[in-house]
Formats: C-alpha cells, structure tokens, sequence
C-alpha cells in the first residue's frame, strides 16, 4: 500500500465493542434541531481517508453534513449555502470517508426523535499493529 487512503480502503474492520482504549462506536439522540459533534475528539486520530458507517435508526429521514466548527444544518435549505445537508433514508446506514480536517458532524431529523450511530469501520497505518495478524500458513 502506497498511502493512507489505500491502506484504509483495503483495511475495513468489524463492529468493535468500545474498551477503555479504544472507542470504535458511538451514538446520540437526535431530534429536529440541528446538533453536531466533532468524530476526532470522540474517536481520536481520524484522518483523511478513514472510513465511517453512519447509521440513521429512526422511522424518518435523518439530514448530516461534515464540516469544521461551528454553524448548523437546514433540511429545508436550497441552493448552495452554509447549511446544506445529505438525506440518509429512514432505518439504514451509509458509509462515508473522512476528508482532512472536515471531522464535525452536523446532524438533525426531518420530524421525530431517533438515535445516530457512527462507528469507525476502517484502521489507519500504525493503529493496528502488525503482530496481531498471522501470515498465510501460520496456525
């Protein structure tokens, strides 16, 4: 692998259950306010070209966007102005791939309360090391 990128992209792992070192999944409630988190302060070190599986629990559509500090997402917002958000249909996940500095995610529901989930479902050089995987033949 000759960068970041590829090696994130030919390294996707499982469902992790978060441990005291390590945080792999996290969720929040969210309502039709619009809210945002920052995902590297939560999950640490994400880097362009990290892989996250963002999951929209609820019955209605849910509106995100990635950014840097500060502002919020409108659903109702039209052409291309600051609060341009992204659909995820109701009880469905999609996965998206961080680009550089842009780790705040802004979310808020069409209509009723549900909970987002977002897990890293990637590994970057140098988290894992290479010990904990045998090579082909090595029982």
């Amino acid at each position: 692998m000759t960068t970041n990128v590829e090696y994130e992209n030919a390294n996707v792992v499982a469902a992790y259950k978060n441990t005291a070192t390590m945080i792999a999944q996290w969720s929040t409630d969210v309502d039709t306010n619009s809210d945002s988190t920052d995902l590297d302060t939560v999950f640490g070190q994400l880097d362009d070209g990290s892989w996250l599986d963002i999951c929209n629990d609820g019955d209605t559509k849910m509106y995100v966007a990635f950014g840097t500090t500060g502002g919020s997402i409108d659903p109702a917002a039209t052409g291309s102005g600051l609060t341009q958000c992204w659909p995820i249909p109701p009880n469905s996940t999609v996965s998206w791939r961080v680009q550089a500095g842009l780790t705040v995610l802004y979310y808020r529901m069409a209509s009723s309360a549900t909970t987002i989930r977002v897990r890293r479902s990637s590994t970057r050089p140098c988290i894992q090391p290479t010990e904990q995987f045998k090579g082909v033949g090595v029982i």
